[in-house]
């Protein structure tokens, strides 16, 4: 888990490669971003060697998240063989996610047990991410 005084992570905590995997997040150089904003990342060893498993919880989101890349693959878009958990409340048990990742990885209980942590620990969303999220859904409600 990131950390940092009072509550926040400094963004070059934030935007520190995701282990195995040399991927960086966005973030904006040198501003803080509260901890209940950001979304809790672990890496998991895949049954196959060649692949770089990822999972977390999303709070705005209210979702798990998994992403399963081939680290044999250069192109990043080419490397992400899997993402689940990419819509609000896509996954909202640790065992639809396990389902999800079934042929990559089975989840170690200490991360199921984290997991399950960070969903009962999330802050309730912001007005702006209620915001956000509604925006989101008229968006993709229109055609087209």
């Amino acid at each position: 888990m990131l950390s940092g005084p009072e509550g926040q992570t400094t963004t070059s905590e934030a935007a520190a490669s995701t282990p195995g995997t040399g991927r960086r997040g966005a973030v904006a150089p040198g501003v803080p971003v509260p901890l209940e904003n950001i979304m809790s990342r672990y890496a998991i060893p895949p049954r196959d060697a060649r692949y770089a498993v990822i999972v977390g919880w999303d709070p705005p989101m209210q979702t798990l998240v998994g992403q399963v890349f081939d680290t044999t693959r250069a192109e990043d878009d080419a490397a992400c063989v899997l993402w689940v958990g990419l819509e609000v409340q896509a996954l909202t048990t640790v065992a639809a996610l396990q389902d999800a990742l079934q042929a990559y990885v089975t989840l170690p209980a200490a991360v199921v047990a984290q997991l399950q942590h960070d969903q009962a620990h999330t802050p309730p969303r912001s007005a702006l991410q209620e915001r956000l999220l509604q925006w989101l859904a008229a968006t993709r409600a229109q055609p087209g």
